[in-house]
């Protein structure tokens, strides 16, 4: 159960960011802002691994060769993901809810520990990790 906890997750991931890398290769109209970061990505990594047009070309065209078929995966199973992650949100929300009286006795612990300087210290802290995400 544990590997397929993992793996449905990453193929999904995977399956959706190729057929997108791809179809942002290939300039497909209507493209999202994600398709056009995937692009922007993959030029600023060919840039880097120094691809040549030659096989930019090539690249290309590989990529639009299995583009149908990842199109369609993508399709079939995109419907079953979304209805997986909507559950998984709603586990979450429901955990947490349940949780929020033992997070907030902790807390209140905590702060009776900590001194006022430490305290604003951590609320610091958060703030600039709430700015990374």
């Amino acid at each position: 159960m544990k590997i397929i906890n993992y793996f449905l997750p990453v193929t999904a991931g995977l399956l959706i960011t190729t057929t997108g890398i791809a179809l942002a290769q290939q300039g497909a109209p209507g493209g999202s802002a994600a398709q056009a970061q995937m692009a922007a990505q993959m030029a600023a990594q060919e840039k880097e691994l120094g691809i040549t047009p030659q096989q930019k070309t090539k690249i290309t065209a590989i990529n639009g060769k299995y583009t149908p078929k990842l199109t369609a995966l993508n399709k079939k199973y995109d419907p079953q993901f979304r209805a997986l992650q909507a559950k998984i949100q709603e586990l979450q929300k429901k955990a947490y809810t349940e949780a929020k009286p033992t997070l907030e006795a902790r807390q209140k612990e905590l702060d009776g520990v900590l001194t006022p300087a430490q305290k604003a210290k951590i609320k610091q802290m958060q703030a600039a990790q709430m700015q990374r995400r």
